[in-house]
């Protein structure tokens, strides 16, 4: 089972190969791990992903989702997502987050 961490860089469109993740950039795909031995790339080290802790990794999962067109329950859990944001705790945004992901999953 993935991890909410996971959960969350899937759904900005990471690609999960061989344990490690991949995100475009520039229309290319780099490396979201980085390699302690740079030249080889054989070894991979796992780079913090920080949505749980870092406003400037949330915040672009947040804009994804409340500019998304939903159904009905869709809507409403944007509007959670939303109402996160107000109590500026980014715990309770994260959640939030995840919890929308969560329902984005299974519908």
């Amino acid at each position: 089972m993935e991890t909410k961490l996971e959960m969350v860089a899937i759904f900005m469109g990471e690609q999960k190969m061989i344990g490690c993740y991949y995100m475009p950039n520039n229309g290319e795909w780099t490396p979201i791990k980085y390699s302690y031995e740079s030249e080889t790339k054989e070894h991979y080290e796992p780079k913090e992903m920080k949505y749980n802790t870092s406003w400037n990794w949330l915040m672009p999962v947040v804009s994804k989702i409340l500019i998304g067109s939903y159904i009905l329950e869709g809507v409403k859990k944007m509007k959670e997502v939303q109402n996160s944001l107000i109590t500026c705790s980014i715990e309770k945004t994260f959640e939030s987050v995840c919890n929308f992901i969560e329902w984005y999953n299974a519908s």
